[in-house]
């Protein structure tokens, strides 16, 4: 069973996340704004159940850094890059997707975390 967890920002959606049995998986819901864009090859970062909770911990945090995905891919990591105005970066070196966030979107998702929305049900 999958259960998929939005955060809003402004009725937009923004930080998309979806729970498996296994992985969550996390995505920005502005790709899908662009029609032009093709739904089916909407970028997404996985993340192993055993590892969300570290990647939560430093979205909270408010602070840059890396929670590593060993039990993914042995060589994978979650990267948070925050710039000095507060938008945030999600990469994955293997995974090779990058998500970006405005400052208001990554607020949004990181009071969404406070709240327990993001735990895994």
């Amino acid at each position: 069973m999958l259960v998929q967890v939005i955060s809003i920002f402004r009725d937009q959606s923004c930080v998309e996340v979806c729970f498996g049995p296994h992985v969550v998986r996390i995505r920005d819901s502005k790709y899908l704004r662009n029609p032009a864009n093709d739904p089916h090859r909407q970028p997404y970062l996985t993340v192993p159940i055993d590892c969300w909770n570290q990647f939560l911990g430093l979205a909270l945090s408010k602070q840059p850094g890396t929670v590593a995905l060993g039990s993914l891919d042995a060589g994978d990591a979650l990267t948070v890059e925050l710039s000095m105005n507060g938008e945030a970066v999600v990469v994955s070196g293997t995974q090779r997707v990058e998500l970006r966030f405005t400052t208001e979107e990554w607020d949004a998702f990181i009071k969404g975390v406070a709240d327990g929305e993001f735990d895994p049900h």
